[in-house]
């Protein structure tokens, strides 16, 4: 129970720890760099530290706002497929995930564009597991990797 509570506790400082959230945003952005549908906001280093963290403002709307995304003509199916392959690469081409996605960090531009606005809760796939995932699930990466989720 003590070793539970020191993780947790562990856990918890790192998730305030507002430089180590810009680190790993800046890890995503990196990882994405390529990718003209996913949004990764850009930090200002200069108005950011261990109490506070400053991003570019996105423009979106939340996920969860059904209404808006209607109106805005964007395919849900599509955008459910495409946060999909885009967690799918984090994880299996990139090792090194979002911890905690949901509607409070992910966000959807009016053309289905993705963008996640935080980056606190991150870890990193084992190279071992992600290349046996990969080895066992050759159908699934291969279109993460393609960005092909009918293959």
């Amino acid at each position: 129970m003590i070793g539970l509570a020191q993780e947790f506790g562990g856990e918890l400082r790192g998730q305030l720890d507002y430089v180590r959230e810009a680190c790993n945003a800046e890890r995503f952005a990196a990882n994405f760099a390529k990718t003209a549908d996913v949004h990764i906001p850009r930090v200002f280093w200069e108005l950011t530290s261990s109490r506070v963290i400053t991003l570019e403002r996105i423009e979106g709307m939340k996920i969860t706002d059904l209404d808006g995304l209607a109106v805005a003509g964007v395919d849900r199916r599509e955008l459910a497929s495409h946060a999909a392959l885009t967690m799918g690469k984090m994880v299996f081409v990139d090792g090194f995930f979002h911890g905690d996605p949901h509607p409070g960090t992910s966000s959807s531009s009016p053309t289905g564009d993705w963008g996640s606005s935080t980056s606190g809760s991150s870890g990193a796939s084992m190279t071992v597991f992600g290349r046996q995932c990969a080895g066992s699930c050759w159908p699934c990466t291969a279109a993460i990797r393609n960005g092909s989720p009918r293959r």
